[in-house]
């Protein structure tokens, strides 16, 4: 996503094989587990637009407050958070038809989400899943059915968030440092890298290791 629309990217060829024009300065973009919908912020326009992402035909749309530039998805793919720092709430939508299910307030400015499973000693694959928020002192936890569970203050102010599987999130500040924080404690453990000015973070699912991109060195 950028000022201009969407760029598609073949990994294999390393180049740009489409574009898609779309205004509302779509930065922030989701692809769906299958590959069948594009999930879209449009900060500019107030809004979150799913596209087929091959037609590219619209599939749902809906308004927003706060200029949504904030995605999440749950891990079984039925509902999609949405959030800007423009607002203190995030919304949770059905993928499909973009209604509204639930609001999760957190009186703090949205800078991150993410999901994770329960990290609770008893937890099922039925147990509720969490949903993990960036505010601008500290985390916010809910399970996904609404319930606060907790917050874990985070020193510099926390950014972005990435919880790839495990029991870690790891998560970026705004006075350049990235910590890693323990779900099932729910406490910072580890400053991982500071100096830095470091941007939304993405794992790799088969190595688990974390991608960090950092502004300030290129």
């Amino acid at each position: 996503g950028g000022a201009g629309g969407i760029s598609i990217i073949d990994i294999a060829q390393r180049r740009v094989t489409g574009t898609v024009t779309i205004t509302g300065n779509p930065h922030t973009i989701l692809l769906s587990p299958d590959g069948y919908a594009l999930y879209i912020t449009r900060p500019d326009t107030g809004q979150l637009t799913v596209m087929n992402a091959k037609t590219r035909k619209t599939l749902c749309s809906i308004q927003l407050p706060g200029q949504p530039s904030l995605l999440a998805l749950s891990l079984d793919a039925t509902v999609l958070y949405v959030a800007g720092q423009g607002d203190t709430s995030v919304r949770a939508l059905n993928p499909e038809t973009c209604a509204l299910q639930r609001t999760f307030e957190t009186h703090e400015a949205v800078y991150g989400l993410a999901v994770a499973a329960s990290t609770a000693p008893d937890a099922t694959p039925l147990t509720p899943n969490q949903l993990w928020i960036s505010g601008t002192t500290a985390l916010t936890v809910f399970d996904v059915n609404g319930n606060l569970l907790g917050a874990v203050p985070i020193a510099g102010g926390p950014q972005n968030i990435t919880i790839p599987g495990g029991f870690t999130a790891y998560v970026t500040t705004r006075r350049g440092t990235v910590v890693a924080v323990d779900l099932n404690k729910r406490q910072v453990i580890m400053t991982l890298l500071s100096q830095g000015q470091f941007g939304t973070m993405d794992y790799n699912a088969l190595t688990g290791e974390i991608y960090a991109p950092d502004r300030l060195h290129n």
